[in-house]
């Protein structure tokens, strides 16, 4: 009966430490980059990576995937997006980067279900005004292209926490962008922005700001109300003073002010007004 109770008892203690069941290599789904292959499998294909292959063309076989999830469609020749893509609503990952696309596809603002969407590396001079419908949209990925402007719909992108415009045309962000409230990242490098618009105070979850090669002056004052800021990237502008509010952004670790002309004294003044573990390039 000892002896029994001891086995119990080894038993249990096995239990806890490895749990109930010998423990496994968790599951991965499978990547597939050869579509006849992934046609021969087609209920079972979740990730479908066409890289580099020359479509011209999306392949109209696509929508043959009943569970497709992500879809990679960089380093083609794509001009345009067929409106089949639209209609692919169990898609959350999205990459057609890198490809010769000029017009925003229009086709896409249906996917409320897309969580991330990679347009970078093309040639869009603007995006379709219904962005917005784009709902569940966390990271939005549009670097390198030529925009010019943005419309007054991306400010329905309520989920968006990444955006990424580097390199493109803008002259001006629209008062809306404003109503983005949950974004974290937001990187304008590389384009002519000469301010902000006072909306843009509101985003005060907003940890990363990158306005660094710009046409800006003076530090926008929407800047001092992002109490949460981590990082800020003004390298490279036109900006020849600081303002005092500077000392709100009491999260700021470090501030980027490489060729700009301010004085030295601002910069002193500036080192004392930020926290002490704060680091100050210029």
């Amino acid at each position: 009966m000892r002896l029994k109770s001891m086995l119990v008892v080894c038993l249990a203690l096995t239990l806890l430490a490895g749990g109930c069941f010998p423990w496994k290599k968790p599951q991965t789904e499978k990547k597939y980059t050869n579509l006849k292959e992934a046609l021969a499998e087609s209920p079972n294909v979740s990730q479908l990576w066409l890289i580099g292959n020359s479509y011209a063309a999306v392949p109209q076989e696509i929508t043959q995937f009943p569970g497709l999830k992500s879809l990679y469609l960089r380093k083609n020749q794509l001009v345009t997006v067929p409106p089949f893509l639209g209609q692919i609503k169990t898609l959350r990952l999205l990459d057609l980067g890198e490809n010769n696309i000029a017009v925003f596809p229009k086709e896409l603002c249906t996917l409320d279900g897309l969580e991330i969407l990679y347009l970078s590396d093309n040639k869009m001079p603007n995006l379709a005004e219904g962005v917005g419908g784009l709902k569940g949209l966390w990271y939005l990925n549009l670097d390198r292209n030529s925009i010019t402007s943005l419309p007054t719909g991306i400010g329905n992108l309520q989920s968006l926490l990444y955006m990424r415009l580097n390199g493109n045309k803008l002259q001006k962000l629209p008062a809306e962008m404003g109503s983005l409230k949950n974004l974290k990242r937001l990187y304008l490098s590389g384009n002519m922005l000469d301010g902000l618009p006072g909306e843009l105070m509101s985003l005060t979850n907003l940890t990363d700001l990158d306005l660094s090669r710009n046409k800006l002056v003076s530090v926008p004052a929407a800047i001092t109300y992002l109490v949460n800021l981590e990082r800020l990237n003004l390298e490279e502008n036109g900006i020849t003073s600081l303002p005092p509010d500077m000392k709100k952004l009491t999260k700021l670790q470090w501030i980027r002010l490489e060729k700009n002309p301010i004085a030295q004294a601002d910069i002193e003044k500036l080192k004392k007004d930020l926290p002490a573990s704060c680091t100050v390039i210029y």
